[in-house]
């Protein structure tokens, strides 16, 4: 069920263009080399142009368990998703916790 529900929210997403074009992370067709070379065209290009630069990238832990999870809900219901699929997803996450 949850591998259907995420499949039909990314495909919306997807469809009506709502995600940023530089996310990566867990999206079809995009790999960590993908990133890397816009990062270097990116740079090289600020270089050329005698732009100063940095990188910071971050990996937030536990990022899972931060997410507040009405304002995820609010987004959603921004972005077209609602329906019957709100509630599911509000009672999927009411106390949900990632455990490894």
């Amino acid at each position: 069920m949850e591998t259907v529900v995420a499949s039909r929210i990314t495909e919306h997403l997807e469809r009506h263009h709502l995600l940023c074009t530089r996310q990566f992370g867990f999206r079809q067709g995009r790999s960590a080399a993908d990133l890397h070379l816009l990062l270097a065209s990116d740079l090289s290009a600020a270089l050329d142009q005698g732009k100063a630069t940095a990188v910071v990238a971050l990996d937030i832990e536990g990022a899972f368990d931060r997410v507040w999870h009405e304002a995820l809900i609010t987004k959603l219901r921004a972005a077209g998703i609602d329906g019957a699929l709100l509630p599911l997803l509000r009672d999927y996450l009411r106390d949900r916790h990632l455990t490894c």
